[in-house]
């Protein structure tokens, strides 16, 4: 009786501590919500969208991908108000891979800063930081007023929502979030914004391609 009792008091014990013996599920760090990610100076550059049917993601950073930042000397002449557009900001993401061609790439221009007579100061921060809001942007080829969107697909050809008969006609393009701030190490001022947009991208030779479901962030340079 006792040897009987000593072994159902071990069975007992075995059971209990290997009822208590699992371990925590790990953590998921998963992010299922389809939030936007924090928006800053600092957020790597990104584009998404689908292009001809065809999905296409760029992440700076991934995938060789780089960011960039341009500005497009322009010309022309207001007569509505007497002003000279010269600056338009370009932002974007190029392959910088190993066929070094810099394609595929995508990019948004934003025009313009207007110079003589009205603003003499045409780099100024405060002349900058007015080419973004939170707001709709016209499509214009001429970048006067409005932005235009710039593909080069992997094969090396360009598309634009610029290009050819540049219609744009129910297309879209709208700045959701406007941030701005100093580059902590080269000390230029810098606009970072969120887009969602729809165009239609033309290669000048009677082609097209339709862009739905864009979205894009980055950051323009004032420089």
């Amino acid at each position: 009786m006792h040897l009987k009792s000593i072994v159902i008091v071990v069975l007992t014990s075995c059971l209990f501590f290997t009822g208590c013996s699992k371990s925590n599920p790990t953590p998921s760090t998963s992010n299922n919500n389809n939030t936007p990610a924090p928006l800053s100076i600092a957020s790597p550059a990104n584009f998404n969208a689908t292009i001809g049917g065809t999905g296409i993601a760029f992440t700076e950073g991934t995938n060789a991908m780089e960011a960039i930042y341009s500005n497009n000397a322009l010309g022309g002449f207001n007569s509505a108000n007497g002003n000279f557009y010269n600056l338009a900001k370009e932002s974007g993401l190029v392959y910088k891979g190993s066929n070094g061609n810099g394609y595929p790439k995508f990019s948004i221009t934003i025009g313009a800063i207007p110079t003589f007579p009205s603003y003499p100061m045409e780099n100024s921060n405060p002349t900058f930081k007015a080419l973004f809001s939170v707001k709709s942007y016209p499509y214009d080829a001429t970048l006067i007023n409005g932005i235009k969107t710039t593909y080069t697909d992997a094969n090396g050809k360009l598309w634009s929502s610029a290009l050819g008969t540049a219609d744009q006609t129910g297309s879209t393009f709208v700045v959701t979030k406007v941030v701005d701030g100093t580059d902590p190490i080269t000390a230029v001022y810098e606009v970072a914004i969120q887009a969602s947009f729809n165009c239609t991208l033309y290669d000048g030779l009677g082609g097209s391609l339709v862009l739905t479901n864009g979205t894009f962030s980055g950051k323009f340079t004032n420089q």
